[in-house]
């Protein structure tokens, strides 16, 4: 099998959610073929990732860019109101790039059937995979600007295995009443 048809039916499995079964009856191969070309193009790709890893910015206290003037705006005064901005912000930011993958790869909308380091390295394939067609592509069909769900980040994407409640632990609740105070106490001393 060429270079070509095994990217060619990685994109397909990863992009589309298409079963093995689909697979071996579309490219005339077996299922463990299948499973060693899905591992041998996640790892060429993430072999890549210096030319397909995007790295940001830091924004700086004195930015100028208008987007940015939103974010100055509260000043937390306390150790928890401070934790609780850097949750949200980091929250909010994670939930939107999960949306967009699970917009753009059909596979991070189903359960994954494949051990768990090919999981991950699937998930990181994606991530490049994306960030690749990001710098590309002048216009992408998958940027969804105002459509996504702004309580979850989400693009419409029903999931079924949402997390509804959480418990907590003495040991967590130390963990991140330390963290709090810690973080606080970093940026009081810079601020």
């Amino acid at each position: 099998m060429n270079i070509e048809e095994q990217v060619a039916m990685y994109l397909r499995i990863i992009a589309h959610n298409v079963k093995n079964r689909v697979i071996i009856c579309h490219f005339h191969c077996s299922g463990e073929t299948i499973s060693r070309v899905v591992a041998r193009v996640c790892n060429a790709i993430i072999r890549l990732h210096p030319r397909l890893l995007k790295k940001s910015e830091p924004v700086t206290d004195n930015s100028t860019d208008q987007i940015w003037k939103w974010f100055k705006i509260h000043q937390p005064t306390t150790a928890k109101g401070f934790f609780n901005m850097k949750h949200l912000s980091a929250r909010n930011v994670i939930e939107r790039c999960f949306g967009m993958l699970k917009a753009r790869w059909g596979i991070l909308r189903d359960n994954l059937y494949y051990p768990i380091d090919l999981k991950v390295m699937i998930v990181m394939a994606c991530c490049l995979l994306h960030n690749f067609i990001m710098q590309e592509m002048p216009i992408d069909p998958f940027d969804h600007e105002g459509e996504v769900d702004e309580a979850t980040g989400d693009l419409g994407v029903e999931d079924g295995d949402n997390i509804n409640v959480v418990g907590t632990s003495n040991e967590w609740t130390a963990f991140r009443d330390n963290l709090v105070q810690s973080m606080f106490a970093s940026w009081t001393a810079t601020n």
